[in-house]
């Protein structure tokens, strides 16, 4: 069987094996390492202080924030926080296209 120029190029630029089928790759390790990476990189600078992402345990698709009850803050000030830390959903949409990507390209 003769391989011709297109095929040679196809191949050497997919993963796509001889008899037409596609190779399964593994991306989990990868992928949960680099969303971590990605997430922890977001932070905000607000009037207040600053928010950023300590740790990323899963993602399921949600946003959610949480003040420490420990704080004794007025029910302003909560409000207050609870509207800049609404701001964190742009960039955290930006970094998970961002990953998206970079996965689209392995």
């Amino acid at each position: 069987m003769e391989i011709t120029a297109a095929e040679k190029e196809e191949e050497s630029s997919s993963y796509r094996y001889w008899a037409g089928t596609w190779e399964e790759k593994n991306l989990n390790s990868w992928a949960s390492s680099r969303i971590k990476e990605l997430l922890a990189s977001i932070g905000l600078e607000f009037s207040c202080g600053k928010a950023e992402i300590e740790e990323v345990s899963k993602c399921l698709g949600d946003i959610e924030a949480k003040l420490s009850e420990e704080k004794d803050l007025l029910q302003h000030a909560k409000l207050l926080i609870k509207q800049d830390l609404k701001l964190f959903g742009q960039p955290i949409r930006e970094k998970l296209l961002q990953f998206e990507q970079e996965l689209k390209d392995r």
